[in-house]
């Protein structure tokens, strides 16, 4: 509650929660007694070769209470647990349409993008092409450090929060005016990057890097996340020997980081399609421009091609 809720609600919200402390306090003083009283006393004999066990009605309501307790634990856990990010609402300058790739190293990522991209212009689309991190300029003076080999001894929290410092600029300096422009924004990589290297890969959490790069970005999510699902090792093989400091971390964290896209894919469907990256590219090609027309349907019109004017009308 401390973490979660904005400073003007606090107070109150702290005081809502005190007040109902008391209230089932003065609940429990008034009803238990009733019900121990109804219980009565009452003996267990023969048990465990002949001892006999008391049960008095004051022990077995602070039994029942004592289930009742572990029963709203395990339940608020579960809730703690089960709890869904969910993104702020689009706000009014998001006219465009915004895709991002997402996948491990050496996943095709850099590949199947250029594709859709060049097929987006073929049909008449006001595209815009990014990255992350490097998506402007001062994104790339952090991409150097982020990437940078000598950079090995960086902690996961600096990480996180230089990946932080990269979208917002990102977000502020070449999506967000492309989208108010009604413009299709193709980047590789985005927010879903930091959930599943940082978040759950590095341990730093889900929440809390969501809560990091929401607030960098305003909110902004993408409309749809293409992932390129490739096993680590087979990955791995296609980048070559010059690795930049992700690429050279061992096999179980990239193992972990294709995890945890999986776990993203899961929690939230309506953005994610999973694309089988084993295949040949212009299978997966295909299947991202079947998925791009399904999820835009409705939402980014055709856009039509220059057409010259017509001929003399003969008389």
């Amino acid at each position: 509650m401390q973490a979660t809720t904005e400073e003007e609600l606090r107070g109150r919200t702290f005081g809502a929660a005190y007040t109902l402390i008391r209230l089932g306090t003065l609940v429990g003083l008034g009803i238990f007694p009733l019900i121990a009283g109804a219980i009565g006393e009452n003996n267990v004999v023969d048990l465990f070769g002949g001892a006999t066990l008391a049960l008095p009605g004051s022990r077995v309501t602070l039994w029942l209470a004592g289930l009742l307790v572990i029963g709203g634990g395990i339940l608020s856990l579960t809730a703690v647990r089960a709890r869904r990010i969910s993104p702020a609402p689009s706000p009014e300058w998001h006219s465009g349409f915004f895709v991002a790739f997402e996948g491990g190293e050496g996943a095709g990522k850099s590949t199947q993008m250029a594709a859709l991209v060049k097929w987006l212009e073929a049909r008449g689309e006001d595209v815009v092409t990014t990255r992350e991190p490097g998506g402007t300029a001062i994104g790339g003076r952090l991409r150097e450090v982020l990437l940078d080999p000598v950079s090995s001894e960086m902690d996961p929290r600096t990480e996180a929060l230089l990946y932080a410092a990269d979208r917002a600029q990102h977000a502020a300096e070449v999506i967000r005016p492309a989208l108010a422009q009604g413009k299709v924004v193709v980047s590789d990589r985005f927010i879903d990057s930091s959930l599943a290297y940082q978040g759950l890969a590095r341990g730093l959490g889900l929440q809390q890097i969501y809560d990091i790069s929401s607030w960098a970005t305003k909110g902004l999510m993408p409309d749809l996340v293409f992932y390129l699902d490739l096993e680590a090792t087979l990955g791995l093989a296609r980048v070559g020997e010059e690795r930049d400091r992700l690429e050279q971390e061992d096999d179980d964290f990239h193992a972990r980081v294709g995890a945890a896209y999986l776990e993203l894919t899961v929690k939230f469907p309506e953005r994610f399609v999973v694309l089988d990256a084993g295949r040949g590219q212009d299978e997966i090609h295909a299947e991202v421009v079947a998925e791009f027309e399904e999820r835009t349907r409705g939402r980014v019109p055709v856009a039509r091609k220059f057409q010259p004017p017509p001929g003399p009308v003969p008389r």
